[in-house]
């Protein structure tokens, strides 16, 4: 299992934006990118800090920060550290089993549901939201 943070990209509508980060999962021959808001990385965070782990095992998130100063220096800073967290969290054997990752990663969705549709190598865009039906 693979994981690399490839992009930030500012969405905007109706007058309101924010990032988005694109993520790059490459598993069992298949890539596919998902798109992923910085406040679903805090929830698969939680999600792994509430688990029974030694202290300081789990990365540290990047911070939160207000809106009006998320410049675009400052995505591709938060990019950087949030590959950083995620390549972290995947070469930890055991947080890489669990659901919380497994769910933000859509591992069991793609596998599941797509995989006999899709050729090794073949590239795949989700741009589907976490849900909570993953971590079950």
């Amino acid at each position: 299992l693979q994981v690399h943070v490839a992009a930030c990209v500012k969405k905007e509508e109706g007058g309101t934006w924010w990032w988005v980060f694109q993520v790059r999962v490459t598993t069992a021959g298949l890539s596919y990118l998902l798109v992923r808001r910085f406040s679903q990385f805090v929830r698969m965070h939680e999600r792994l800090r509430a688990l029974p782990l030694p202290q300081g095992r789990l990365p540290p998130l990047p911070p939160k920060r207000r809106y009006a100063t998320q410049t675009e220096r400052f995505a591709e800073d938060r990019r950087a550290a949030l590959d950083v967290y995620l390549k972290a969290v995947v070469a930890d054997r055991d947080l890489c089993q669990t659901l919380a990752l497994q769910g933000f990663l859509e591992l069991g969705a793609l596998l599941g549901r797509t995989a006999s549709l899709l050729t090794p190598g073949t590239d795949v865009l989700i741009n589907t939201g976490f849900s909570e039906s993953h971590t079950r």
